[in-house]
């Protein structure tokens, strides 16, 4: 099915479950029927899959809403300015806790913050009828869910197996490149592909989220999904290790052996024929890079500490693109997972995303100010719509606190809110006014919300048509036998923009920050997590930091141009997870502190850098680490510590001189 047929379906089963809500929701004699409509606009997704994982979190969400608004409301309603506060503290938290997640489980708290708004600030003057409102309202939204659930998961879904394929062979196709410019000895850490690939990775962990609900053949599938992600994710640091280390050992005038020239040879015409390489192939590879490793002896030498980081990088690397093109393959093909697989998959550790609280909780705190200054305006002025404005604030307060500058987005709301109100000014004194069934009534309805619908379902356009159809829903108000009316409809629209618009204003002068504050954040975030895995016990497992950094990596993409100097915060950023991968591994097989002193004495000196950005002496706390993890007895973590150690001196030290703050 082509695009323009993909959005054709989506805007027929749009209006089509908005049409059986409203019809279903006039039968039952519900209050206000039409929020049943315009909770379908607000749910539905192009992908059946989507609309499904969140159908549960949004019912979860709205009810609990409407309890806290059931049980505030009638306590507090004698004191209007305490009923406030509590209702703005309560938006503002839950806001602030869905912003640190990002999983459809999000939904369970944002809902939960604004419902209460919408069924507690309306209920004001009659206190009495809260509970009869909160279960109308709780109905309304459910049903407006579960019809848009079930038209856009039986009327021809559509599954996320194209997205996430295609997600997929993208990022195949530039991790190749990646891969072979690596194995060529180019080490750009400023190269324009890794903030795609970064993205893709992401993505990936996202879709992995919604897939048990999807109605493809991969709705068992997010465990591979996800496991696909983390091993993409490892993929990124270790490629560029291993430029590094090639391009260090040749400008050093290192020549490699003959050996490890045909084994680079070999890797090479492997990567570029991913598909149809054997695992057997694979598993040779990787024998035969750790074979060229040299013997690490009792004081090793530069050159030789580099080549067997080199190595030893190199079959890291083989390994994990084996793992991605065989997990990509095992997907498309279904079946039992290859041997090699098994181990991957059986891993339970949780893959993590990027958290901000400090950005979470001033969020929460723009949204909680821009309702309390409307209801202050509201008891104020005894403003008989006040309560609509400070709904409309809550809604889109929330909606948009994930951007770095949410106030231009509310704008657009305005914006197409003010266009909704005229296409409802003329239908409900133009055109309704001559309709008298239910049946002609949805035909005249039908051009303009097929075409909104058309529009949702193109990405640039979605945000755009929301507001639109939410508008028109709203301030259409079909009711069973209603009589609109001029007065009431002016008023609630104005009342309406006026919350919009006091949501933007609040946000863009307390909130509102430019994407150069939001990427150098990200990095100070990064370097403050690095300076505590210095002391923290216990230490991050690698698959998590590694999912951490890789999401900080993907979030810079979307806010930092690549620049091409030396102060990138992308390519800064990707240095930080290299140091974060060799500080874990030396936390986890080094000697301990209280037997390793010089260990000890650098984990301080890189908490002090990564917190202060002193210098000090970080050399030579590496070459003191190096003897004396060298004078050890030989082991395999002796090997690992020393290799990380000659990590962090290639990826930390190197860059000292050209990184500046954050």
């Amino acid at each position: 099915m082509n695009a323009h047929a993909s959005r054709m379906v989506f805007s027929l089963n749009s209006f089509a479950a908005a049409v059986l809500a409203l019809f279903i929701a006039l039968g039952l004699g519900l209050v206000n029927p039409y929020w049943a409509a315009m909770t379908v606009y607000i749910v539905s997704q192009p992908q059946a899959g989507s609309v499904r994982s969140k159908a549960l979190y949004r019912v979860i969400g709205t009810a609990v809403g409407a309890a806290v608004a059931v049980g505030a409301v009638p306590l507090l309603v004698d004191a209007p300015e305490l009923l406030s506060l509590t209702l703005a503290v309560w938006v503002g938290m839950c806001l602030a806790i869905s912003l640190l997640d990002r999983t459809p489980r999000a939904y369970v708290f944002m809902l939960s913050g604004y419902t209460a708004a919408l069924i507690g600030f309306p209920s004001v003057s009659a206190p009495g009828t809260v509970f009869t409102t909160a279960v109308a309202r709780v109905e309304e939204i459910c049903l407006g869910i579960t019809c848009a659930t079930l038209i856009h998961s039986v009327v021809l879904p559509r599954g996320i197996a194209g997205t996430l394929e295609a997600r997929i062979d993208g990022f195949l196709h530039d991790a190749q490149a990646w891969v072979l410019d690596a194995l060529a000895g180019v080490h750009d850490p400023h190269n324009r592909d890794v903030h795609k690939l970064a993205g893709d990775i992401t993505e990936l962990h996202i879709l992995a989220t919604h897939l048990p609900f999807d109605t493809s053949h991969y709705h068992d599938r997010s465990r591979e999904v996800g496991k696909l992600a983390e091993r993409m994710a490892m993929l990124l640091p270790l490629a560029q290790s291993v430029g590094d280390r090639l391009d260090a050992l040749r400008q050093a005038g290192g020549v490699l052996s003959p050996a490890s020239d045909r084994l680079i040879a070999d890797v090479r015409a492997w990567v570029v024929a991913a598909d149809t390489a054997s695992l057997d192939l694979a598993a040779s590879l990787s024998r035969r890079a750790r074979g060229l490793e040299p013997v690490l002896g009792e004081m090793p030498s530069d050159d030789e500490l580099l080549r067997a980081s080199f190595h030893a990088r190199l079959a890291e690397m083989i390994e994990a693109w084996r793992d991605c093109a065989v997990l990509a393959r095992h997907l498309r093909d279904g079946g039992t997972a290859p041997a090699p697989l098994r181990a991957v998959l059986a891993d339970e550790r949780a893959r993590r995303l990027h958290r901000d609280y400090g950005m979470a909780v001033w969020s929460g705190l723009t949204a909680s100010l821009a309702i309390l200054l409307l209801c202050g305006f509201w008891i104020a002025t005894s403003w008989p719509d006040g309560g609509t404005a400070v709904m409309m604030a809550s809604i889109f307060a929330s909606f948009f606190a994930g951007m770095d500058d949410p106030s231009r987005e509310i704008n657009k709301v305005a914006i197409w809110w003010s266009y909704a109100t005229v296409v409802t000014g003329i239908y409900l004194f133009g055109i309704v006014p001559q309709v008298h069934d239910f049946s002609t009534l949805m035909l005249v309805l039908a051009p303009t919300f097929l075409v909104i619908g058309y529009f949702m379902a193109i990405p640039r356009w979605t945000m755009r048509m929301v507001p639109l159809a939410m508008g028109i829903n709203g301030t259409l108000g079909i009711q069973e036998g209603f009589s609109p009316s001029f007065a009431g409809f002016m008023n609630s629209s104005l009342a309406s923009i006026v919350g919009v618009l006091t949501a933007s204003l609040v946000t863009r002068l307390v909130r509102s920050v430019g994407a150069d504050f939001s990427a150098r954040r990200i990095v100070r975030l990064a370097e403050r997590d690095l300076a505590s895995q210095t002391r923290t016990e216990p230490p991050l497992a690698v698959p998590a930091w590694t999912g951490l950094m890789v999401d900080r990596v993907g979030l810079l993409g979307a806010r930092v141009a690549v620049r091409g100097d030396p102060h990138d915060l992308v390519a800064q950023t990707l240095r930080t997870m290299r140091v974060g991968l060799n500080l874990l591994t030396l936390r986890r097989v080094g000697p301990p502190r209280a037997d390793a002193p010089a260990v000890g004495r650098l984990l301080d000196a890189l908490r002090r850098y990564w917190r202060g950005r002193d210098e000090g002496d970080l050399q030579v706390r590496i070459a003191e680490a190096i003897r004396e993890v060298a004078a050890t007895p030989p082991t395999p973590a002796r090997r690992e510590a020393l290799l990380a150690l000659t990590g962090l001196g290639r990826t930390l030290v190197s860059a000292v001189a050209r990184t500046e703050p954050a």
